[in-house]
């Protein structure tokens, strides 16, 4: 074999790898399934017994039953694990009342909104976390990578 058809398919199979390669990339990279957690924001409004978050637009589709919302007081944490089929079949604008946790002496509850009621977590969706007089965290985790989605601390002030 000469010289330039051995340089010629070499350079043939250069390009086929590289090319593959880019449409492996391509096709993983925003499946849904690729390791990385999704980017969001969130407002923050407090209310007399509790706050309320209101999502923006999140950076890729992600459902209510892949995220866990965890909450402390700085002795305690405990969680709420929404389910996407809370939402199914319930119409437009539908609220969940998750159960109550106790954290010491605090109980709090939440309640999530999903405004389409698809069980995607959509821009304008929103939870609310009620409870007892105090200062907390919440952190909010996407579970399938276990990466932190967003934290804030909140108060809920005394009640009179």
């Amino acid at each position: 074999m000469t010289r330039w058809k051995i340089v010629t398919i070499v350079l043939v199979l250069v390009a086929i790898i590289a090319v593959s390669g880019s449409f492996y990339y391509l096709l993983t990279s925003g499946d849904g399934t690729s390791p990385r957690t999704p980017v969001t924001s969130v407002s923050k409004t407090n209310l007399t017994d509790g706050v309320r978050f209101t999502f923006s637009a999140w950076e890729r589709i992600t459902t209510w039953d892949q995220v866990r919302i965890y909450v402390s007081e700085g002795l305690h944490v405990e969680s709420w694990e929404p389910s996407k089929d809370d939402f199914a079949g319930t119409g437009a604008d539908s609220r969940v009342l998750l159960r109550n946790v106790t954290l010491g002496t605090k109980v709090i509850g939440c309640e999530i909104r999903d405004l389409v009621s698809n069980g995607f977590i959509n821009q304008g969706d929103e939870f609310t976390i009620i409870g007892t007089q105090g200062l907390y965290l919440m952190t909010l985790v996407y579970e399938p990578t276990g990466g932190v989605v967003l934290q804030a601390s909140f108060s809920i002030p005394v009640h009179d």
